[in-house]
């Protein structure tokens, strides 16, 4: 759930992305994950021979741009940027620190494009 920097689409009204703001995608908070990470780690012996699955309920950006206009009783919407101005947001950021990083985000975000997800076997678009 930390792909969205709450605060910039609070104040700016805009989530940008860089792909269709129609294509589901599944979300798992950071904050959840440590905690089941951290309880098995602590406890190894209770976790032995268990599988956790950590799934999320499938959701689009337009769906989460809704959610937080309702929370902050604000407008917010996607703004689809080309990806020469996506990858101006994102180069200061600790995500993307080298080419390889860059490549990896301009693939991923054609694949996001081209393929969409998949949910349950079924295409979403």
């Amino acid at each position: 759930m930390q792909n969205v920097a709450l605060d910039v689409a609070v104040q700016s009204g805009k989530i940008p992305i860089s792909f269709s703001p129609n294509i589901e995608h599944g979300f798992v908070d950071l904050d959840d994950l440590a905690h089941v990470v951290c309880s098995i780690i602590l406890n190894p012996t209770h976790h032995n021979y268990a599988r956790y699955e950590l799934v999320a309920e499938n959701i689009s950006y337009n769906n989460i741009a809704q959610l937080i206009a309702r929370g902050a009783q604000c407008d917010v919407q996607c703004h689809v940027l080309p990806m020469k101005d996506y990858l101006k947001i994102i180069m200061g950021s600790h995500y993307v620190r080298n080419e390889q990083a860059e490549d990896a985000i301009v693939r991923m975000m054609m694949y996001y494009d081209r393929w969409y997800f998949y949910s349950a076997g079924v295409p979403v678009a």
